[in-house]
């Protein structure tokens, strides 16, 4: 008997209850690990890099977790195929929400009888995949909230495993399993990486993200650090006086940007809103002027114009 999706179903509907779902994740440690695994293995196949691993496998809470990750659903995807069964995407969609910063992707997806002499495929059953993916996560190796990389794309891979989970056939997926957990395919996290994935889903539930211009801020102010890191300048010190010379730097006490510290140096923090001034309140530009200015003054030159 074919089996298609519920007619009325309504974005509204759908996006009620991936909501519902999300919130189920984050109240899992579990599934918040799992989620992780399938975004750093989706980022890695955007990235060119293939992921070998089509199953995961952790210790949590006295118990071993196993799954077939997102790479292990598309494995059952050929190996039904083989069996002449193909799942297509019927149609596809995704709205953003500009208040929450989130995207809802949809997916329908089709379950196909494709006859192996060639002949017109048939169309046996069809399910719904989604998947709300936010675009500000927070990072514990960070320790700042970040911009996600290629969230729509995440989005959409895990609304189409979450279809295709739901139209394999539950045996193929269990000898998929067996298969990659015998073969060593399979990813087991650390326990510090499971341990910053729930810290991090923790504070993402605790605390409301800050705006795209503070993170974005932030964002180039630690790209700031990281070129100084890469140039050799690893105190306050040296990169005051790296700057000093290009932009004037007005050094006053010590080199400690701690705030418990009386005597601190701000002349940086100064430096960065002095310049932010000029351009409106984005401090990010003024952090990437900064970067830029760091390799400047390795080759100084007459057009080196100081900072007022």
């Amino acid at each position: 008997m074919m089996t298609q999706v519920e007619p009325g179903r309504t974005i509204q509907k759908e996006q009620g209850e991936a909501i519902e779902r999300a919130q189920q994740e984050r109240g899992s440690k579990a599934l918040i690990i799992i989620e992780d695994i399938d975004t750093d293995l989706i980022v890695s196949e955007i990235e060119g890099r293939v992921s070998k691993a089509w199953a995961y496998s952790f210790a949590q809470d006295g118990a071993t977790v196993q799954g077939l990750t997102v790479a292990g659903i598309e494995q059952c995807s050929r190996e039904a195929a083989k069996k002449g069964e193909a799942l297509r995407v019927i149609s596809k969609e995704h709205h953003w929400d500009a208040e929450a910063r989130t995207w809802f992707v949809i997916v329908e997806m089709g379950r196909y009888a494709v006859p192996l002499d060639g002949g017109e495929a048939i169309l046996l059953d069809s399910t719904l995949g989604t998947k709300q993916q936010p675009t500000r996560k927070y990072s514990k190796r960070k320790g700042r909230w970040y911009e996600v990389p290629n969230a729509l794309d995440v989005a959409y891979s895990k609304a189409t495993r979450n279809a295709k989970a739901k139209l394999l056939d539950p045996q193929l997926q269990e000898r998929v399993l067996a298969s990659a957990l015998a073969g060593g395919r399979v990813h087991t996290p650390a326990p510090e990486q499971q341990q910053a994935a729930v810290h991090e889903a923790k504070r993402e539930a605790l605390q409301a993200p800050p705006g795209p211009e503070k993170i974005a801020e932030d964002q180039a102010r630690a790209t700031f650090y990281a070129a100084a890191k890469e140039m050799g300048l690893k105190t306050q010190t040296e990169m005051h006086e790296r700057l000093r010379s290009v932009i004037g730097l007005a050094c006053q006490g010590e080199h400690d940007v701690r705030t418990d510290n009386p005597n601190a140096c701000h002349a940086l923090r100064e430096a960065v809103n002095r310049y932010a001034e000029t351009t409106g309140p984005d401090k990010a530009a003024a952090w990437q002027y900064l970067t830029e200015l760091l390799s400047a003054a390795n080759e100084p030159s007459e057009e080196d114009v100081p900072f007022e």
